[in-house]
């Protein structure tokens, strides 16, 4: 078989399908990479994948590979991709769920006037949903940052915050070690430019984030919150912001390291 028809193939019925080189990579436990590969001929699927691409398409073995032509040596005939129906990705159908959830916890805590719980679960569960909604490709990932925000608000005001203050570090280091493995699986067919300057400011990244949440502790040591409802959205905002910065930070640096190792290997 020709692999550059074969990559066409493979590129109309993706397209048809409605799913990414990434939905796609997902979907066959390969690297995106894997997928642009196949695509434009420069590798072909093994047989396994092969078959997992008949049966995500519903097309036959032959109807993929090109081999159509008639017994007793006819001519081919000209490949004409079958209609699919566009897919749903798993990670959209859990984002819905998800919405559905939380849109009627948020109600049910409304109505019985839990209000801190709506920061605590509801709203978690609203992000985690976005998440799985516009980036289905690393969901997963991004919502264990998630998690992280809401363990940080839990722990400083679901006991207090001078014990909370005790136990996030432990319970970040964990927490930080799991995400470090799922940042480190996930991008592995991210890479970025590697040079001194990129990793200077990467670094002085780390020193103005540690520096700005210095402050803030110093800031809430000293003057607190009052507690109301309005000091718990603004508490919450910010510890938003910082998470989405050390996010950013920790997952840029591990695609640095990590681009860093392989082209010292190479």
């Amino acid at each position: 078989m020709e692999l550059k028809k074969l990559g066409e193939r493979i590129y109309q019925l993706r397209t048809a399908a409605g799913l990414s080189q990434g939905d796609l990579a997902d979907r066959l436990d390969v690297s995106r990479q894997s997928v642009s590969k196949w695509e434009t001929g420069a590798a072909i699927p093994d047989l396994e994948r092969l078959m997992g691409l008949c049966d995500l398409f519903g097309v036959t073995l032959d109807a993929l590979t090109g081999r159509t032509a008639t017994q007793g040596g006819g001519k081919a005939e000209a490949f004409t991709p079958f209609p699919a129906t566009p897919a749903v990705s798993q990670t959209k159908v859990v984002g819905y769920i998800l919405l559905a959830v939380s849109l009627l916890g948020s109600l049910l805590l409304t109505l019985i006037q839990l209000y801190h719980l709506l920061l605590v679960v509801a709203l978690p569960v609203l992000l985690c949903s976005v998440l799985c909604l516009a980036l289905p490709r690393r969901a997963g990932y991004w919502c264990l940052w998630v998690v992280w925000l809401a363990m940080e608000f839990m722990l400083v005001f679901g006991v207090s915050l001078v014990t909370g203050a005790w136990l996030f570090p432990g319970f970040a280091a964990v927490l930080l070690v799991i995400i470090g493995v799922a940042a480190w699986r996930s991008f592995r067919d991210v890479t970025v430019t590697v040079s001194w300057r990129r990793g200077l400011w990467l670094a002085t990244g780390w020193i103005g984030y540690i520096a700005l949440t210095a402050g803030l502790i110093y800031w809430v040591y000293h003057y607190g919150f009052v507690g109301g409802v309005f000091d718990l959205l603004v508490y919450y905002g910010v510890s938003a912001v910082m998470t989405g910065l050390l996010a950013i930070l920790f997952t840029y640096t591990m695609c640095f390291v990590r681009s860093r190792i392989h082209r010292k290997n190479t």
